[in-house]
This record gives C-alpha cells, structure tokens and sequence, in this order.
C-alpha cells in the first residue's frame, strides 16, 4: 500500500533534515520542529503540507515544484516576505499566512496566480510591525488585486488596518466569512458592505467602530455578526438594530455602558479590572478548548453533536465557537438568541466536575519546600507564553548537562535536591529528564505536546491552607465532557500533561513544581488524572 500521509517523527531526523519522499506521498506535516529551513521541493506529489510552528524566515524556493499543492498552513513562523514563493501553485486553495513577519502584502499576491484559492487566512501576519506614527505599511492592501480571487473565508485578524484600507474587501463578492477582528477600525462602517451577498459570518470585534450602516441587516445570508469591543456610540445604536434584526441573525454586542474606553490607534488595549474572581474558577470554556488541534475542534462537533464544517469556508475560529455554542446549547447553561449581549463563551459550568486528590506529602516535606521556593531568585521568566509570577526549568541533574544548564542547577542545587527527592519517594522507576518550577501560576489552558509519559506536580503556598479551599486546584479535559480536579496543595498528585489542563482560580500565594519527561520511551497515554496512588 502506497504512503500518502508522513508526520514530523517519521520524516525529520534533525533540524533541516529529510529524507527522499515515498512515492504518492499527499500530506506531510512538519509542525512544531523549530526548523529554521526546510528541502521538500523532491515532494511533488504532494496535496496538504503543514510547516506550521517553525523559525522559517524564509522558503528559497521549495514550494515552486509543488505543483499539486491544495493546502498550505505556513502559521506562526518567522517569514519577512512571500514574493515569488507561490508562482504555479494553480491549485492552492487553502493559504495560512497567520503569525509572520511579513513586511508587506503587495509582493505577497503581485506577481502571482493563485486562481483555486478559496481560504486567505492572514491574522497577525505582521506580527512585529505595528503601526507607528506616519507608518502604516499594511495600508497597502488597496493595491492588492484580491479583486481576481473568487475568496470564500478571508482573515484579516490584527493587521492594524484602518476603515479607508479595506474598502477592497468590498469586491470580493463570493466572501462568505470576512474576520476583521482587532484592527484599527474606526468611524461608521460603511454600507458598501452590503455588496457582499454570499456572506455569512463578519466579525468586528475590538476595533473602534462608532456605527455600522443599518444597510447590514439586509445581507439575505448573515448569520453572525461579532461587534463586541467597540464603542459606547455602537453600542446605543445596536440597541435599536438588534430590534430590527431578522430571527437568523446572531448578534454578539455589548450592553450600553459596558464598553472599553477607546485606546489610541496602534496600542492595544487591556481588559479593565474587576472584582477578584471566586476561587474555584474556572477558564472560559473557549480558552479550555484552545490547546486542541483544528481537526480534533471539528472531529468532536461532529462525534458529540452531529455537526458537520466546511474545512474550505470554517476555519478555527468559526469552528471553535460553533463547538462553544453546542456545548452551552446542551447544557442549557445559557441561552443564545439575538438580544443575549453577553459574551456567551464566558461561561465555564457546561461541563461536569470530579474532584481528585493527590497523595499527602510528609508536613516537613512540605515546609522545606516552601522555604526553599520562597527564597528562589527567579528572574526571568523561561515561559513567557503562561500567566505565572515566575517559571524555571531546570534539567535533571544526572542528565547530560550543557554549559548554561549546569550553571542554572548550580544556582539552584538545594531545590533540584528536594525535588529530586521527592519523585523518587512517589515514582523511583519515573525517568523524568525536567523540573518545571512556577510562582503564581494562573489559568493558562494548555497541552504540553513535547511529554512522551505521564508527568508528576505539586503545590505549595498559603493558597490552600485555609478550610474548604476549593481554588487552586490543577484541572485537566479528563473527556469530552468532564474536567478533573486535582487537589495538588502539599500533595503529589499524577496526571496527562498531553491533555488539556490549566489551574482554577485562587487567592494567596501558590508554588508548584512538575516532573515532565520529553526523551526515551513513548509511554501510551492511560488517562488524563490518577487517582491517589
């Protein structure tokens, strides 16, 4: 039997690196590998290829062979330009530019044909050039010829664009869905949008629009419109559109008197404070459901709900919030009909609870571990990408050790002792190569997709040490519809890291640390939590 589908393990043995292509080869991801360069210019036969999550700042060319090409998902790199990358690839449809460098679009589509493409996906594209005083270099997109492209779902995410820029949009007449999220959007969006009547989902959201042209609700198709995070001027005038809006319409908007203060343009702005949250929260349900991959989103619609997409038209987002909504619809946890301003993806209750617990630590144990992490120097974060006071990494210290890892474990060989100590008391047969340590960890739903085995933690701090503490607590996606709560407080509690998991909401002070291995064996996965063992 022919191979026609190759992931990164079984093609790349080092950075860079890949072998000769199997005949008939059609999908072939190299995802996640921080590969700075890439040779698959010999793949021919290929159809979807997957360069996703990478350090590429550029592709030399290798694309141009690739002839068959249908799908390309160059997200979150490193790409300054595409100019010439494309040429020939006559039946790309789907193109994932989202999370580049990239300095400017018209070289990206000037001097190509791209005649098959259908999905344009190009959120935060110019990820490090914002938008500066008499700089504004994505403004350009008005000289794009979009107009030539027969565009089903276009992104537009986080571009910095201004109303005047995008009046191009406008010409795409086979637009179905048009995000145009957190730009620079301002004024009255004007009712040349009407001239897109295939469209059925536009999000606006976070930008400064002060009204849209009533005009909209006439789209015959338009299912969804997202204008939250606006001003308090749309705000008052949605009160009146929503009235008028037709039963098919969702409208996801803000009540009046919610709105953020408008921020200059270029700056982004920060969610205000508000109370402080009852322990035991947890995430929004979209967050927890983030760390899944797009195809795992789409394939639990379907198996859960019944719910078939268009992987042609629906990308992530409107995937992502249609599984939200079935949920929510399910559990009856909230309603969802036109007049509803609230963001309905706050809400967290619509999946069961269990609560686990994991296995006390000698109290000794578990004061010197205290003592130790609350006169650690923790400098700078070594994983900005969480919501935590403080994150280090440290190797284990019998593990083949570089300079600069040697020099961390010097500074800090009291606490990789009581670590170390305390694994091999719970799990001495653990081959752990890492010990994560963190200081206030929040939130931050997350799968740690580098794990081969299950993984050890535990906390400490005066955050649980009242009566009946219920915060705190290391949460992980146990099933489709259930999270485990693991209480962690002076406790070693073992989990999944390669599930989803993040810690709920607490108050006081919260020390964890976590034994994670990522070389040896595969250890296959046998649940998301254990109970005590």
């Amino acid at each position: 039997m022919a191979v026609t589908t190759i992931c990164d393990a079984e093609l790349v043995e080092e950075q860079g690196a890949t072998h000769h292509a199997p005949p008939g080869l059609q999908q072939l991801s190299l995802s996640g590998l921080n590969l700075t360069e890439v040779s698959v210019s010999h793949f021919t036969s290929l159809t979807e290829l997957d360069l996703s999550h990478n350090r590429l700042k550029c592709l030399a060319g290798q694309l141009l062979p690739l002839t068959r090409l249908e799908v390309l998902n160059l997200h979150n790199n490193k790409l300054h330009s595409m100019a010439g990358e494309l040429d020939g690839l006559e039946k790309l449809h789907t193109l994932v530019l989202s999370g580049n460098d990239l300095k400017t679009l018209r070289d990206t589509f000037l001097f190509c044909e791209l005649p098959a493409l259908r999905h344009l996906d190009l959120r935060g594209a110019a990820k490090n050039n914002r938008v500066r005083p008499g700089h504004m270099p994505w403004q350009e997109l008005a000289r794009l010829e979009l107009h030539s492209l027969d565009l089903k779902y276009l992104s537009l995410q986080t571009l910095w664009l201004t109303t005047d820029a995008i009046h191009v949009v406008w010409e795409l007449s086979a637009l179905e869905v048009l995000n145009l999220a957190s730009n620079a959007l301002d004024g009255v969006l004007p009712g040349d949008v009407t001239k897109l009547r295939k469209l059925r989902q536009l999000f606006l959201r976070k930008n400064q629009l002060s009204g849209v042209d009533p005009s909209i609700l006439t789209l015959p198709l338009l299912a969804l419109l997202d204008v939250r995070d606006n001003s308090e001027e749309l705000a008052q005038q949605l009160v009146a559109i929503a009235e008028a809006a037709p039963a098919r319409l969702e409208l996801l908007r803000d009540p009046p008197g919610a709105c953020r203060p408008e921020a200059p343009r270029g700056v982004e702005r920060v969610d205000p404070g508000g109370p402080p949250p009852v322990d035991g929260e947890q995430p929004p349900l979209m967050e927890q459901l983030k760390p899944l991959g797009t195809n795992q989103l789409r394939g639990r619609l379907r198996a859960m709900f019944g719910v078939h997409t268009d992987t042609n038209l629906e990308g992530r987002e409107v995937v992502l919030r249609r599984l939200c909504d079935e949920y929510f619809s399910r559990s009856g946890s909230c309603s969802n009909n036109n007049n509803n301003s609230n963001n309905n993806n706050n809400n967290s209750t619509c999946r069961r609870e269990r609560h686990i617990a994991g296995k006390p630590l000698l109290p000794s144990a578990a004061t010197q571990l205290l003592d130790l992490l609350r006169n650690t120097d923790w400098g700078e974060s070594q994983r900005p990408s969480v919501h935590a006071a403080g994150y280090l990494l440290l190797a284990r210290p019998d593990s083949e050790l570089t300079r600069p890892q040697q020099k961390l474990l010097a500074k800090h060989q009291q606490l990789i002792d009581c670590a170390h100590t305390l694994i091999s008391e719970s799990d001495s047969r653990f081959q752990y190569t890492h010990v994560a340590l963190t200081k206030n960890f929040t939130g931050s739903p997350h799968i740690d997709r580098h794990d081969i085995a299950y993984q050890w933690a535990v906390s400490v701090g005066d955050y649980g040490a009242a009566e009946g503490v219920v915060g705190g607590r290391l949460c992980v996606e146990s099933a489709p519809d259930e999270i485990t709560c693991i209480n962690t407080w002076n406790r070693m509690a073992k989990m999944d890291g390669r599930y989803p998991h993040w810690v709920s909401t607490y108050t006081g002070e919260r020390y964890s640390v976590i034994w994670f291995q990522t070389k040896g064996c595969m250890v296959e996965r046998a649940g998301a939590a254990f109970e005590e063992p």
